[in-house]
């Protein structure tokens, strides 16, 4: 930025094309602030973004009116009195957004109140995934599933599939793809799912579920073959006959079961400083410890797991 003079600091004459300002800071903060390590004094917010997008204002769909003096953003699908062009592209679009792309300059008049103007652009939109109302939807602008800008704490993921098994897979008709990896999505969650369901078949209701109470538990025959059952692979064993019935069973969780869970292996795993087995009845001893927490190393051998993992003479839990 330099000025309209002849002689003097940052003189550089004449003006032939732009628009003049009365002081070096409007200047600067309307044409340069959005430069890296920019030279312009300190008169924009640069956490402006944080604070705006906390949570995502619900005003949206607003575009730039050019030809009415002081009218700047307006977000009711007309401009000069025509429908606005490419209307998709500002769907999503906020007043900020719009003021920062278009009227920097006439920031304050253009939001209409005495906002400090943001130091740079809004965050690029991630195109990842997130839940809003019971849909995935992706953070991107345009049609389909794309719906703008999700808020600063929704919990994003990178594909659809991920997106839906970890949120709408416990609905009735749920849209979510049945993939190969969705229990590996079930038992890697953190906390990991919870252990020793048992079947109810109306013993205490005319309900049928899948319940870790205790007391239910001691009501169920063989309730020690459940020991190590989680809720949905409980649902799945149980109920994947009635999808109305499953879907029940897994109510308020977020994941329900498409395919049968992986078959336990039989390997060897390290829990508690011993070395224990992949797997449910059957073992030696009580080896048997259901299944490995997810991303646990396997072993083929009792031996092998010991000699790699323990210290001093091993022998197997009986």
């Amino acid at each position: 930025c330099v000025r309209e003079c002849e002689i003097g600091p940052s003189c550089y004459g004449q003006a032939l094309e732009g628009e003049l300002y009365t002081n070096y800071a409007d200047c600067c903060q309307a044409n340069l602030s959005f430069k890296e390590d920019g030279p312009c004094p300190v008169t924009c917010d640069l956490h402006y973004w944080e604070d705006y997008f906390s949570p995502i204002p619900d005003d949206k769909g607003y575009h730039p009116e050019f030809d009415v003096d002081g009218v700047y953003c307006v977000n009711n699908g007309w401009t000069d009195g025509h429908l606005v062009p490419f209307a998709g592209s500002w769907l999503h679009t906020t007043l900020a957004e719009c003021c920062v792309y278009n009227f920097l300059s006439h920031f304050k008049e253009c939001m209409n109140d005495n906002s400090v103007p943001p130091c740079l652009p809004p965050p690029k939109l991630s195109g990842l995934w997130y839940v809003e109302d019971d849909k995935c939807l992706q953070e991107c602008e345009g049609g389909g599933v794309c719906n703008g800008r999700a808020d600063n704490d929704a919990v994003r993921y990178s594909t659809f599939a991920d997106c839906c098994a970890s949120n709408l897979g416990h609905l009735p008709n749920s849209p979510c793809p049945c993939t190969e990896d969705s229990w590996d999505l079930y038992f890697s969650a953190s906390p990991a799912p919870e252990r020793g369901y048992v079947p109810n078949y109306g013993y205490a209701s005319e309900e049928h579920y899948c319940t870790n109470n205790a007391t239910l538990i001691h009501l169920s025959p063989f309730a020690y073959t459940w020991e190590f059952k989680t809720k949905a692979e409980c649902c799945w064993d149980n109920f994947q006959w009635v999808n109305d019935l499953l879907v029940a069973c897994m109510e308020n969780e977020s994941f329900l079961p498409c395919t049968a869970p992986p078959r336990l292996s039989g390997q060897w795993y390290v829990k508690d400083l011993d070395c224990v087995q992949e797997c449910e009845s059957g073992g030696s001893g009580n080896s048997c410890q259901g299944r490995a927490p997810f991303g646990s190393e396997l072993y083929i051998t009792f031996d092998k797991c010991c000699e790699t993992n323990l210290e001093g003479p091993c022998s197997i839990t009986s």
